[in-house]
């Protein structure tokens, strides 16, 4: 009988190949594990791997779109919160200038009444989200409304202060304008006052707003326009109302002239109320066209989502079991190796 030579080396090198091998299919099972896929996408799909990746595409194009829906969504919401604060700053001046139709109050209260809401609609139109003010429309960097109270009030206030002293020869401050009728103050408020709000002065003198609302898609074929900015003809005549009475209620026109101011003043808040809560409920509509769309994308998600696990999906309990046994493996190829280590001729001698 012949026996064949086997080295301590060639054992050595055999078992430490094997230990490596045993090693690289523990990480690759350790990250199936972890991640839940298999490692090797491509390797494990062969021809459906294009298929994965429209879905993993698609998936990714759907959280997207998910997340700008989102910020949508807050957007929507801060007009709506906004919108609801210029409705109630524009009722309350209602009720206080009503008081003012039966001569029951001061003309510099009546003042301060109208710079409250002209303070509002100012604070409310210039909201912004995302450093973006919401009620201007496609052109997001400009201010909604300016702010009548301060300096850049300045060029409205003299342009009202102008169709005035235009239309009457004076200006309200003058003792001449004890001598307007009521009659005569109406016709000014309905004609030359009621053109400086007009479509031409109003986006040129009190807003930088567009008429166009700012486009969002909010699914895959779905794209929506703000239904809603500071051109409505709502938000135009609250600005009105307010301005109307703070330029001339504490002047010298007559108490019949004043009465045509509250009037007017009255008339066109309540105008104002009825056209912004047509806008709110506008908003309204499209708030819930975003919702559905978020829902519609969730399930599409969902949908697509299913489908990649089926592809790559690993088995949890599957691949448990794999680990256990190859950390068995591993560890008989450990203590082979340091048998076979402790293997010398000079233990023997």
């Amino acid at each position: 009988m012949k026996l064949g030579q086997i080295s301590t080396y060639a054992l050595h090198h055999s078992l430490q190949s094997q230990t490596q091998s045993v090693q690289k299919q523990l990480n690759v099972a350790n990250q199936e594990m972890l991640s839940g896929r298999v490692s090797d996408i491509g390797k494990s799909l062969g021809g459906q791997t294009s298929q994965f990746v429209n879905m993993e595409s698609q998936i990714g194009f759907l959280d997207q779109i998910a997340s700008l829906n989102g910020l949508l969504g807050n957007r929507l919401t801060a007009m709506q919160t906004a919108m609801g604060s210029m409705v109630d700053a524009t009722n309350s001046f209602m009720e206080n200038v009503s008081a003012a139709l039966g001569g029951n109050i001061e003309r510099t209260t009546l003042k301060s009444i109208a710079e409250q809401l002209t303070g509002a609609m100012n604070q409310a139109l210039n909201t912004s989200f995302n450093g973006e003010f919401v009620f201007s429309g496609i052109n997001t960097d400009q201010k909604s409304l300016i702010d009548f109270s301060g300096a850049e009030g300045a060029a409205a206030r003299s342009m009202v202060e102008t169709a005035f002293q235009t239309h009457f020869g004076f200006l309200p401050t003058d003792p001449a304008a004890e001598n307007i009728t009521e009659a005569q103050m109406e016709a000014f408020i309905d004609g030359p006052y009621a053109d400086l709000f007009d479509d031409a002065n109003w986006s040129t003198v009190w807003s930088g707003a567009a008429d166009r609302g700012m486009r969002s898609r909010i699914s895959q074929r779905e794209i929506v326009e703000n239904p809603v900015t500071a051109s409505e003809q709502g938000f135009r005549e609250a600005m009105s109302a307010a301005v109307l009475v703070e330029m001339f209620s504490d002047t010298a026109i007559s108490g019949g002239a004043l009465q045509a101011v509250a009037d007017r003043g009255f008339k066109l808040a309540a105008s104002g109320v009825a056209s912004l809560a047509n806008s709110q409920g506008n908003l309204g509509v499209m708030e819930q066209r975003v919702d559905d769309a978020k829902e519609r994308l969730s399930l599409q998600k969902d949908v697509l989502t299913t489908h990649v696990e089926e592809l790559v999906g690993v088995d949890a309990y599957e691949a448990a079991t794999r680990i256990n046994q190859l950390m068995i493996s591993l560890e008989a190829s450990y203590a082979a190796t340091s048998r076979l280590q402790s293997l010398s001729l000079i233990n023997y001698l």
